[in-house]
């Protein structure tokens, strides 16, 4: 309500360029793989932006056939009563076991991160993953973790399209443009 009252749901960068303050867009990026960065050309948000020569030198993911994975799934995501805070209990037990599954590929637990939108998340994932076997997984939300970077990310996106129209409910701020971008 307060973001939309006040519009507290831009970002001070958004703020600037619609008030016409000289800024610079990011044209060729240096940290994400190639896969990753032709999201960001494919949807607009960077149409220009080129990738570093250095990218396309990091190591295959071991384990997985491609670098980049997208997962679905129909279980729905549950709402704390308490906050606007979202999780999704299947997604989180499945998100361990992936990163339970890079663990045995020889990654380090430093070198993975799971990322969420949400707190719930957050907490409903460090419930499910006991630090005798997950101690150094940074687990945490996305905007916790802008500027930052891992050998393997998971995204645990939470929120689920498959409901049925009366118990239908809405993606949310995750299907926001600048949203999606900073995930």
């Amino acid at each position: 309500e307060l973001s939309k009252k006040y519009a507290l749901d831009i970002s001070l960068f958004e703020r600037m360029v619609r008030n016409e303050v000289p800024c610079v867009t990011l044209e060729e990026q240096h940290r994400m793989r190639p896969e990753i960065s032709s999201l960001m050309r494919r949807d607009s948000l960077y149409p220009k932006l080129r990738d570093h020569e250095s990218v396309f030198k990091y190591d295959s993911v071991k384990g997985v056939e491609t670098n980049i994975q997208f997962i679905t799934h129909t279980e729905l995501e549950t709402d704390s009563r308490e906050s606007t805070s979202y999780s999704n209990p299947h997604e989180a037990k499945y998100t361990a076991e992936l990163a339970r599954y890079f663990l045995n590929q020889g990654y380090e637990r430093e070198q993975i991160t799971i990322l969420t939108p949400y707190k719930g998340q957050v907490l409903l994932l460090r419930k499910e993953m006991p630090r005798d076997v997950f101690e150094g997984v940074k687990i945490t939300a996305v905007d916790n973790y802008q500027g930052e970077e891992n050998d393997i990310i998971i995204l645990s996106l939470v929120r689920s399209s498959n409901a049925s129209p009366e118990r239908r409910n809405p993606i949310g701020f995750v299907g926001i443009e600048n949203r999606i971008c900073v995930s």
